[in-house]
């Protein structure tokens, strides 16, 4: 009886054992399962965190470069406004300069005159020299004549006194203005000068502040396009693209019904052509499109830095316009945390849909909407939005921009 306890006993530990083994191991199990959710979730609160600590920075970073470009843009204008000022300026003192040349001639050929005249009065006497004139008449209508002549040699000599006076008084005055105006010359000057530092230091905070971020130039373009900017280009293109495809066929209706029209009229041998009307601007290019700017390409489209340029660069200094690549509807105008100030037209070429963008513009002198014609001045190129060198970014889309099939613009154009 007692071997038969002993043994139930064995095989109760036997059952037993393996049982709280098994149920501290799911419980280990359990605990490391429960770490690890925790693990992944702090993990998901952290990734969470950064991602919006990301778009808080951004958004940031986009608002301080946005004040910059303002900055920027509004001491541009302000020192093109003066310089144009200054241009003014000197136009008006040259022909001041001009005028005081010609008065100091017409001065001094009249003073030789009158200095003749005198000698002559003085050596003849006035009133003995014309008596003789008057009463060497032979008949009295000659004296009337002889009168008439003297009356208007005194009358000349009257006239060239008051000239010079008055010409002594108009170069007086000329030379009083000319003073003037080279003193507000002076102090716009001074001015250019201040206004020129305060946009480099402007343009070197951009600078420093882009390689305080570690930023490369255009390093974010285009593909750092907010998806709200997106939505709006994307939308804003669709209805330009349905206004440039209705207005397609509405010209080809009116095109059909002008033909038949010109069908039924008699034939006449002397018709011609009307030639179109001069571009505004021809900066070479091929064959649909022409350059958009003056300049040389700093950046092809492809990679560049690790990612994907979508377009080229043209770099040049100074003021230079920004022109249509070709006949469109401006579908967008306006100023994108990446591209700056931006532009993109919608053209309808031979029954296929282009859309170009024009990025880090100055300004922009178009709005949305706006019918173009190739050549016309649509802005200034600048180094607005994600960029610290003066260039225009330039692409080139079929189907429109960024919904369609990306294109390179040196197919179109000629750097």
């Amino acid at each position: 009886m007692q071997r038969f306890k002993l043994l139930c006993l064995a095989i109760c530990l036997v059952l037993v054992v393996p049982s709280i083994a098994n149920a501290e191991s799911l419980t280990e199990q359990k605990q490391d399962v429960d770490q690890k959710q925790l693990e992944v979730q702090n993990s998901l609160e952290l990734t969470q965190e950064k991602i919006e600590q990301l778009r808080n920075n951004k958004a940031a970073l986009d608002a301080e470069i946005k004040t910059l470009d303002a900055s920027i843009s509004e001491t541009s204008t302000k020192l093109a406004n003066i310089n144009a000022q200054i241009k003014t300026l000197n136009k008006s003192i040259a022909a001041l300069e001009a005028q005081i040349t010609t008065l100091q001639e017409k001065i001094k050929i009249r003073e030789e005159l009158i200095r003749e005249r005198l000698v002559l009065l003085q050596e003849n006497g006035w009133n003995s020299r014309y008596m003789e004139v008057i009463f060497g008449a032979q008949s009295f209508s000659e004296f009337i004549e002889r009168m008439d002549s003297v009356r208007t040699l005194l009358n000349a000599d009257e006239d060239i006194i008051k000239a010079q006076v008055s010409d002594k008084e108009q170069l007086a005055t000329a030379k009083s203005e000319i003073e003037k105006r080279k003193a507000e010359q002076e102090v716009l000057k001074a001015s250019v000068e201040a206004i020129s530092s305060e946009l480099n230091q402007q343009k070197a905070n951009k600078v420093a502040m882009f390689a305080a971020l570690g930023l490369q130039e255009d390093e974010l373009e285009g593909e750092m396009v907010d998806l709200q900017e997106q939505k709006d280009a994307l939308v804003a293109q669709e209805k330009t693209i349905k206004k440039l495809i209705s207005d397609e066929n509405e010209r080809k209706e009116k095109e059909r019904i002008a033909k038949e029209k010109k069908d039924k009229e008699p034939k006449s041998s002397n018709s011609s052509d009307s030639t179109p009307p001069p571009t505004t601007y021809n900066g070479g290019g091929k064959g649909i499109f022409q350059n958009p700017c003056d300049g040389v390409l700093t950046s092809g489209q492809g990679a560049r830095w690790g990612r994907h340029h979508d377009g080229i660069d043209i770099a040049k200094r100074g003021y230079v316009g920004i022109h249509a690549a070709a006949d469109g509807v401006v579908s967008r105008s306006y100023y994108s945390s990446s591209y700056g100030n931006c532009i993109m037209i919608n053209h309808n070429i031979n029954g296929k849909i282009y859309t170009t963008v024009y990025g880090h513009m100055s300004s922009r002198l178009v709005g949305d909407g706006a019918t173009v014609s190739k050549g016309q001045q649509i802005g200034v190129m600048g180094s607005t939005g994600r960029s610290t060198g003066q260039h225009l970014h330039f692409e080139v889309w079929i189907n429109g921009w960024n919904s369609g099939t990306l294109q390179n613009p040196l197919d179109y154009v000629s750097y």
